[in-house]
């Protein structure tokens, strides 16, 4: 063969051979990080199942202690449903898998000691502790959504089409839904004030139709047993017979108890399947990563001898060619020079696959605090304000007398009315596509764009009364236009500047799109992001990272 046509075939290959080993080491660093995030999110699915274990032991036992009245089975099933709790965290405390619960369940160990010693010296109402019961499972829920949100991240980067993002948060506040609504409707069958029993009612008539409104969704109609089950059918006659003013019949305190729990460990069985079938994909595409390193470094290891072999190959032909082709001295500085090149070429790639290597790792843990971030900000939104609302809304809706509330406006369901942003069109359609949820009692939250005042965020419920829901609803309404993020305005536009905001339904499908995207169409930057979508507020929060490539 030709010397030059031997010399120009081994430098292609020289170069072929760095190439690959570039590319392959690059993608053997992204699969290393992303196998050691992910071994960290299958730690955390461990001790989900505990985790969830300790949240039905608190709704068991904030139950009891808040809805029925001490008698001898009363303080016989509350002692075990305390067991119960005591044994989910030491189970917790004592997994070998994570730390990530462990510090908050010993958290809750302190927090629930002293909820019980003030349940029993009585020195708060039954309403205080139930709402300190409240508190306990909603962090806790907090964390679950946490662990589920990396989900996503994990199934994008596998580009695996056969795997979905497994729903479990919106099924465990389903459940605890469920579980206020056991606690408040034994509460309404045991107490003898018919202002509290009033006031519970209302609070029980939401908190059905809200549960409803997730499991349908949740299931969308394909699971019958679970939603259409006989147990599930009493709790409906029941709510239905309470929300007309009817009589709760022959039902007792514990045979209401033991349907409803029976109802909820059906859910509760559910919500284990769903963590047993999450294990199940994090392990698939972990033994899908395994082999993704392997291939990686296989190639890399291929393309770096590959390399080494053709510089060798070079520095051979250039030997052979002395005296021949090439005088001594040229060939003898042409072999440093390739050998120096050579070299210099693989500390290069080393280096940049280094970088690149910090980067994945950098980019892993951004997305991890974007995750958070969205979930805080809707956790936010919804515990420092809109629950507020909420609760002063119940108790307007839950008075005998007429409050004159100046945040609040009455009117009749079928005769809206003008108020400051929303006129009465606008209220119309909103009823009539929320008519159904209005009338099981739920208090609706909207987040709706209107021409004239932008983003509106409305709350809106009926009034009940001793004969059961009227026909007179109670809005709220304000502006959030220094809040919501408009997708089609194109957010995303600075550099080097985190952002998180809200955004409303209209918007879910921009947002969902946009989290499949790693780059920012208006200015080519590299684009990290993440959202989360309420159903039960009706609103949404993204947070992303845009920075130079």
């Amino acid at each position: 063969m030709n010397y030059f046509i031997k010399f120009i075939l081994y430098f292609l290959l020289s170069i072929i051979g760095i190439s690959l080993f570039y590319v392959e080491i690059n993608e053997y660093n992204q699969q290393k990080v992303f196998n050691k995030s992910l071994n960290q999110y299958i730690v955390n699915l461990e001790g989900l199942a505990k985790v969830n274990n300790l949240i039905f032991s608190l709704q068991r036992e904030r139950g009891m202690s808040t809805g029925l009245k001490g008698e001898k089975d009363y303080l016989e099933r509350l002692n075990t449903y305390i067991k119960a709790t005591n044994f989910s965290i030491d189970d917790v405390k004592a997994a070998d898998q994570s730390d990530y619960f462990k510090e908050f369940a010993t958290q809750v160990e302190n927090d629930i000691r002293s909820i019980r010693n003030e349940n029993q010296l009585a020195s708060k109402s039954k309403e205080s502790i139930f709402k300190s019961y409240s508190v306990l499972i909603t962090l806790l829920l907090k964390k679950v959504r946490i662990v589920e949100a990396e989900q996503q991240f994990f199934i994008r980067q596998s580009n695996d089409n056969n795997l979905e993002a497994l729903d479990l948060y919106t099924l465990l506040r389903a459940i605890e839904l469920g579980g206020q609504l056991r606690a408040k409707v034994a509460r309404y069958i045991t107490s003898e004030d018919e202002q509290v029993k009033l006031v519970v009612l209302r609070e029980a008539l939401n908190l059905h139709s809200q549960h409803n409104s997730l499991i349908k969704n949740l299931f969308n109609d394909q699971d019958a047993n679970i939603y259409n089950n006989q147990n599930k059918l009493l709790i409906e006659n029941l709510i239905n017979s309470l929300s007309q003013g009817k009589a709760t019949g022959k039902i007792t305190k514990f045979e209401w108890w033991d349907i409803s729990t029976a109802y909820l460990n059906e859910l509760i069985e559910h919500s284990n399947t769903i963590i047993s079938e999450m294990r199940l994909s994090a392990q698939k595409l972990k033994a899908q990563g395994e082999e993704k390193t392997l291939l990686a470094l296989c190639f890399a290891v291929i393309g770096g001898i590959l390399c080494v072999a053709s510089i060798c190959m070079i520095i051979r032909l250039l030997s052979l060619s002395k005296d021949k082709r090439l005088n001594y001295s040229t060939a003898t500085t042409i072999q440093l020079i390739i050998t120096f090149v050579g070299i210099t070429s693989v500390l290069y790639v080393e280096h940049y696959a280094s970088q690149k290597l910090l980067k994945y790792q950098s980019n892993i843990e951004i997305l991890r605090n974007l995750n958070l971030q969205a979930i805080d900000n809707i956790y936010t939104f919804d515990q420092l304000w809109q629950k507020q609302k909420a609760n002063q809304m119940l108790s307007a809706l839950s008075s005998i007398q007429h409050q004159n509330h100046l945040d609040f406006n009455d009117m009749d369901l079928d005769e809206p009315r003008d108020l400051q942003f929303l006129n009465s069109m606008n209220l119309q359609s909103i009823i009539q596509s929320e008519r159904e949820a209005i009338n099981e009692g739920r208090i609706i939250s909207k987040a709706i764009e209107t021409p004239a005042n932008g983003v509106i965020y409305l709350i809106a419920g009926l009034k009940i009364s001793q004969s059961g829901l009227t026909n007179t609803l109670i809005v709220y309404e304000v502006s959030l236009n220094h809040l919501i993020a408009k997708a089609r305005e194109k957010i995303i536009t600075l550099e080097n500047m985190p952002r998180a905001g809200y955004f409303v339904e209209d918007d879910l499908l921009s947002f969902k799109s946009l989290i499949n995207n790693n780059s920012n169409q208006y200015d080519k930057s590299e684009l990290l992001s993440a959202y989360v979508w309420d159903q039960e507020l009706n609103l949404g929060s993204y947070s992303y990272e845009s920075s130079k490539k």
